[in-house]
């Protein structure tokens, strides 16, 4: 009993180390680079949400 109870804790310990570590860095920057203005968007909107600070080039 005792056993399980440490394993769990251990378990615990474990899943919250891995989604610290999943999280991703806030405030980095980006370039968004696509031709297709709706792509370049969309991707500015995701990385955004990812609360990343955003520079988008179109079509060069």
């Amino acid at each position: 009993m005792l056993l399980a109870a440490i394993m769990m804790e251990a378990r615990k310990g474990l899943m919250k180390r891995e989604r610290e570590r999943d999280q991703l860095p806030v405030g980095m920057q980006a370039l968004a680079v696509d031709d297709d203005p709706v792509c370049l968007k969309v991707l500015m909107v995701l990385l955004r949400c990812c609360q990343y600070h955003v520079r988008a080039r179109g079509h060069f």
